[in-house]
């Protein structure tokens, strides 16, 4: 299986590229940041998209800065992505950063006429994170597979 190491995947940093977020929005992530968030530092989230080959190598297609609520994404339909949600907290006490990061990946091949939702918990600096598939009005629970989980296709 192939390694793939995700190096650009939301990193919040002002060298990541932008995802266009062009297509029709097939996918919500919603984002609930609770109380938990320390008033002193500033926490950023982001979502990283990134393209996953037949042989489970990445493209990185750029991050989209996330909001609390309901956050609308276009994925293309039939192309496996691999989503990464970053929690970046620019922490600082007492003139020291005391910054850090959370991640969380969800692997994803969108089918078409189906839509997704991601539903994320930032609770005590983890994220929690729910996947769900919406077939019409019917909603299933999907399990949330890692980036290791990812499986090479096979050809013929």
């Amino acid at each position: 299986m192939a390694f793939v190491a995700l190096a650009g995947c939301a990193t919040g940093n002002n060298d990541s590229k932008t995802y266009p977020n062009t297509l029709d929005k097939n996918l919500v992530i919603k984002l609930n940041l609770g109380n938990t968030a320390n008033q002193s530092s500033t926490l950023d989230v982001y979502a990283g998209v990134n393209n996953i080959a037949q042989d489970c190598t990445d493209t990185y297609e750029g991050e989209i800065i996330l909001s609390p609520g309901l956050n609308k994404i276009g994925l293309v339909p039939g192309r496996r992505v691999y989503l990464v949600v970053a929690a970046i907290d620019r922490g600082d006490f007492l003139g020291r950063n005391q910054g850090y990061t959370v991640k969380e990946g969800v692997l994803l091949t969108p089918e078409p006429d189906k839509r997704y939702e991601i539903d994320i918990n930032y609770i005590d600096e983890m994220l929690e994170c729910k996947l769900f598939e919406f077939n019409g009005s019917r909603r299933q629970s999907l399990p949330v597979v890692s980036i290791s989980g990812c499986k090479p296709f096979r050809s013929g």
